[in-house]
């Protein structure tokens, strides 16, 4: 028996009666993983008493109570205002499975990205919630999946917030990996020549390496970047465009690189001084950036429309009135706070990272960045709780970062700085 199908059945078996919201835990190898696993339950729940529907953990912030409104909203595939009591939740929840007109109706949600639950585990609310709040119609109306590339117990350490949780990993079968990952890499290099990149090399030495550093990672803009190091590193030895390099000097001068300059965990005495803006940040420091720029020039209010995947179709559509424009281009940019940066860091590695690669410490990127002064942290030292920071990089330098990364900068944010000279009146000087 498929073990997949087993997980399918679980979850959609009609007629449970739990104490509490059946809570199903599933870990998934990455993004695509949890988008699969959706689909393939979305499938399978045709025919069935139940349906299925997403939503996503990125945005909950500090306040639980946001669970709520994307509970809501996953099950009425709505937008809805937000509800901030018990009693409130539980009769829009009751509405909304009565405008459905089958009473044995019951919705399943996907909730992606589950370990940043732990933003608000201190809160009773989680524990409830999977409780069902005593509510035995809610608990038979209400099942929850969990996604997440972890474990649950290592996101919330309490047994209590869900002493029922089924744990599983989706076992689906990866995606076959590319075969020609060196040619992708030279496609990227060749892109890249338009944009002055630091170092060329040939397609054999382009393979080569790819054949080295495919146990660290298969992600061709990661590779573009190590391969690019290696070149700088051995062409006053070897020629990288001469498909008779020296092998072993290049193997040499990989076997030189330190395990955290090949994760890109960042450690300054791997990285030498360079004067180009770009590479001389690491490869998952630039997605920190990227997201620090728009956490210091967006305005809170707008994060669901840029950054919630389920909402795609409505990014940059709404209209904003006189009143609700973002003059942060204007006025500098704003503090942040760190769940939302982690927030939106999220969805960036998410949507632009297509392969399986290990993923470094995302705190160790921030410090990095914060001790070049591209970001800043705007709160107490002391204060390891709720600290602030604020992104000082140029706009034009982000824009290159973020093209490194084929992510179009102007499209995740609510107004574009190259037009502000522009819109600015003219000054006669006298």
């Amino acid at each position: 028996m498929d073990p997949d199908a087993e997980i399918f059945k679980a979850i959609l078996r009609p007629g449970l009666n739990h104490s509490g919201v059946q809570h199903v835990h599933v870990v998934c190898r990455d993004k695509d993983q949890m988008d699969d696993f959706y689909t393939e339950l979305s499938d399978a729940a045709v025919g069935s008493s139940g349906f299925v529907s997403t939503t996503t953990c990125l945005f909950i912030g500090e306040n639980p109570y946001n669970l709520f409104k994307l509970i809501l909203e996953a099950v009425t595939l709505t937008t809805v205002p937000p509800v901030r009591n018990v009693a409130a939740f539980l009769n829009s929840f009751r509405k909304s499975i009565d405008a459905l007109n089958k009473p044995e109706e019951f919705v399943t949600v996907c909730l992606k990205h589950a370990e940043l639950l732990r933003n608000v585990a201190a809160s009773p609310f989680l524990e409830h919630l999977f409780h069902g709040f005593g509510d035995e119609w809610l608990s038979k109306r209400l099942r929850i999946v969990t996604l997440s590339t972890i474990p649950w117990d290592l996101i919330l350490v309490s047994d209590e917030v869900s002493p029922s949780v089924l744990h599983t990993v989706y076992k689906q079968k990866t995606t076959v990996e590319k075969k020609h990952i060196d040619a992708d890499v030279m496609r990227l290099q060749y892109k890249a020549l338009d944009e002055d990149a630091p170092e060329i090399f040939c397609q054999g030495f382009a393979k080569f390496c790819v054949k080295n550093f495919k146990n660290n990672t298969t992600d061709p803009h990661h590779l573009l970047f190590l391969i690019s190091k290696v070149a700088g590193i051995v062409k006053d030895k070897t020629d990288p465009t001469d498909e008779n390099f020296k092998k072993d000097v290049v193997k040499n001068a990989m076997h030189g690189l330190k395990d955290d300059f090949v994760f890109l965990k960042v450690d300054n005495s791997c990285l030498e001084t360079v004067a180009d803006p770009v590479n001389e940040i690491p490869y998952y420091a630039r997605f920190v950036l990227v997201a620090a720029y728009c956490a210091s020039y967006n305005r809170k209010t707008s994060d669901l429309r840029y950054f919630a995947r389920e909402r795609d179709g409505k990014r940059r559509t709404a209209h904003k009135t006189k009143a609700e424009t973002n003059t942060f281009q204007e006025t500098g940019p704003q503090t942040f706070s760190l769940p939302r940066l982690l927030g939106m860091v999220c969805f960036f590695m998410s949507d632009y990272l297509k392969y399986t690669d290990p993923i470094p410490d995302i705190q160790s990127l921030i410090n990095q960045l914060c001790s070049t002064k591209l970001i800043v942290r705007t709160s107490s030292d002391v204060n390891l709780q709720k600290p602030k920071y604020r992104c000082e990089a140029s706009y034009d330098r982000v824009v290159q970062v973020a093209r490194s990364l084929d992510i179009n900068l102007a499209d995740f944010l609510e107004s574009d700085p190259s037009t502000l000279t522009a819109a600015m009146p003219l000054i006669s000087l006298t």
